[in-house]
Order: C-alpha cells, then sequence, then structure tokens
C-alpha cells in the first residue's frame, strides 16, 4: 500500500490480525484508526513520508514490531508506551 495515495484507512483494518508487514508509506494519513492497534503480530510498520503527527495508543499492542519507520513524517516525539515494545530499530 506504499504510495497508493491513501489518506484513511478503513476500520476493518484491524480484523487482519495475522498481517506481519503493513508498509504505508509515501501516503497522506494524518492520523490511523485506533483499530490498527488490533494487528498485534506486525512485525513491520512503514509509515514514512506521511504528515502523521501522533502514533494510535493501541500501538503499544504491537509485541512482535521490529521495525517501525518514520521518516520523513511528522511525529516528533514517541509516547512512553513504546518503550514497552521490543523494537530494534526506529528511523525518524
Amino acid at each position: 500500500m506504499r504510495a497508493a495515495n491513501l489518506s484513511l484507512l478503513p476500520p476493518e483494518m484491524g480484523n487482519l490480525i495475522n498481517l506481519s508487514v503493513l508498509d504505508l508509506g509515501d501516503n497522506h494519513f494524518t492520523r490511523l484508526p485506533p483499530e490498527i492497534g488490533e494487528i498485534n503480530r506486525l512485525f513491520y510498520l512503514g509509515l514514512d513520508g506521511n504528515p502523521l503527527s501522533t502514533l494510535p495508543t493501541g500501538i503499544s499492542k504491537f509485541t512482535d514490531l521490529v521495525y517501525l519507520v518514520l521518516d520523513s513524517s511528522q511525529v516528533s516525539s514517541l509516547s512512553q508506551e513504546i518503550g514497552t515494545l521490543p523494537v530494534w530499530e526506529t528511523t525518524s
């Protein structure tokens, strides 16, 4: 879904509970639905190149997350919840 000119994700995305890679880079997202936190098996989440300024609180449910890519986004700080994740690499 990279560079697909998207600005919204349907809440039903949360039903993709076995999804491990989600690359939403280079789109137009200003926010993500809280239901994205239900995709708790994500290994890779690419949000680079989006005008996001915050991440949904549900991100703390991503217990398998290893890569969180935020390059060229508006996210200037990460919540304390992210500190509980086993993220190996965060780029911003």
